[in-house]
C-alpha cells in the first residue's frame, strides 16, 4: 500500500464531518474572476465532496430539527432519518472515513443511509486502488448490507471488484452520470414565455406525479422503495420552499405548469440542483433550460458561490442544456449495484 491506513467509523454525521475539513464559508468576490487561485481551488474541491458534505449536512439539520425523542432514537440506533428503529444492523447507516494514522490526513470519506447507495469519495493525491480496496475489505468487516455505491468512476472501478470477490456476486454499472458545477449562468436564446413561481401545497400532487416519472425514465433500476423515498422527498420539498415549477398560460387564460426542478444539497458555498424534469408533451419548448437558468441565477444572486447538478452522460439533451446554460464538468460518476 502507498502509506498506512485506519478506518474509522464515526457514530453521528457531525463526528465525520468534523474530522473531514471540508469546506468553511469563503469571503468570495462577487465575480468569479476577481477570485484568488486559492479561493478558486477550494470551491472546485467543495464541488467534488458536494455530494456527502451535502448529505452530511442535511441529515444534520433534520437531526437538529426533529422532536427529541426522534434525536435520540436515531443517535443512538443510528438508524437514517424516517427508517424504522427496529431494522436491523444491516441496514445501518454508515458514517466513515479512511485517513492516515494518529488524526493524519482524510483520504476518503464513505457515507451510506440505507435505502441509499453507499457515496465512495477519494481525496486527490490518494491511491484510489489501494485506498478504495482497503474501504471495501473493512466495510465488509462490518458485515452490513451495500445494494449498491455511488461514486467517481475512478473510486467505482477499484472498490466494486474486490467488494464482488469477497460477497462472492456480482454488479454492473446502472447509470453513468456527469457532475456539473457553474459559477455564473448564460441566458438562453430565445427564452420561452412563462416565468418561474416556488411550488405551492396545490401543487404537490402534481410533483409526486412528475417524480415518479422522473424516477421511472432516468432510474429504472432503482428498487420502489428508493424510488418512493426519491417521490416524498420531492414533495416535502414544498412547503420548505425549494421547489419551482417554469409556468405558461394556457389558451385559456390559466396557469400551467410545464417542468419542475428543486435545489437540495447546500454546503457552505454551494448548494445543488435537481429533479429537472419535464413531461413529454412539454418538452422542446426550452422550459428545461429556462427554469434551470433562472433558479441557478436565484441561487448564485442569493449568496452561493457555485451551483452543482448530475447528468445522465446517456443523455444528450439534458447534458447540451446545462452546458449552454453555463455548467461545465468537474468529474465523471457511476451508479454501481450489485446483485441481490
Amino acid at each position: 500500500m502507498s502509506c498506512p491506513m485506519e478506518f474509522v467509523v464515526f457514530t453521528s454525521p457531525a463526528d465525520l464531518l468534523a474530522t473531514t475539513g471540508w469546506g468553511s464559508p469563503l469571503d468570495t468576490p462577487p465575480s468569479p474572476h476577481d477570485r484568488t487561485p486559492q479561493q478558486t481551488h477550494h470551491l472546485e474541491a467543495e464541488v467534488e465532496c458536494s455530494l456527502p458534505h451535502g448529505v452530511l449536512l442535511r441529515i444534520i439539520a433534520a437531526l437538529q430539527n426533529s422532536s427529541q425523542r426522534a434525536a435520540n432514537a436515531c443517535a443512538s440506533d443510528t438508524t437514517s432519518v424516517g427508517a424504522s428503529a427496529s431494522e436491523s444492523s444491516r441496514r445501518k447507516p454508515l458514517f466513515a472515513a479512511i485517513r492516515v494514522p494518529g488524526g493524519g490526513s482524510v483520504l476518503s470519506v464513505l457515507v451510506m443511509t440505507p435505502p441509499w447507495h453507499l457515496i465512495l469519495t477519494c481525496t486527490k493525491g490518494s491511491t484510489v486502488q489501494d485506498v478504495m480496496s482497503f474501504a471495501a475489505e473493512n466495510v465488509f468487516k462490518l458485515g452490513i448490507h451495500v445494494p449498491g455505491i455511488l461514486g467517481t468512476k475512478e473510486c467505482i472501478s477499484a472498490f466494486a471488484p474486490v467488494w464482488c470477490n469477497l460477497q462472492g456476486g456480482s454488479g454492473a454499472v446502472t447509470m453513468k452520470e456527469t457532475l456539473y458545477y457553474t459559477t455564473a449562468v448564460n441566458q438562453p436564446n430565445p427564452m420561452p414565455s412563462g416565468h418561474m413561481e416556488v411550488c405551492q401545497p396545490h401543487h404537490t400532487a402534481l410533483v409526486g406525479q412528475w417524480m415518479t416519472e422522473f424516477m421511472q425514465e432516468s432510474l429504472p433500476h432503482e428498487p420502489a422503495e428508493r424510488a418512493q423515498e426519491a417521490v416524498s422527498d420531492a414533495k416535502n420539498k414544498v412547503p420548505k420552499g425549494q421547489q419551482f415549477m417554469w409556468i405558461v398560460t394556457s389558451a385559456d387564460g390559466q396557469n400551467l405548469p410545464v417542468a419542475m426542478a428543486g435545489f437540495t444539497r447546500e454546503t457552505p458555498n454551494g448548494i445543488a440542483i435537481g429533479n429537472v424534469y419535464t413531461p413529454p408533451n412539454h418538452r422542446r419548448n426550452g422550459y428545461a433550460a429556462a427554469l434551470t437558468y433562472t433558479l441557478t441565477k436565484k441561487l448564485l444572486d442569493g449568496g452561493k458561490a457555485f451551483v452543482s447538478l448530475y447528468a445522465d452522460v446517456n443523455n444528450p439533451t439534458s447534458n447540451g442544456i446545462y452546458q449552454k446554460v453555463g455548467f461545465v464538468p468537474s468529474s465523471n460518476w457511476d451508479f454501481y449495484v450489485f446483485a441481490p
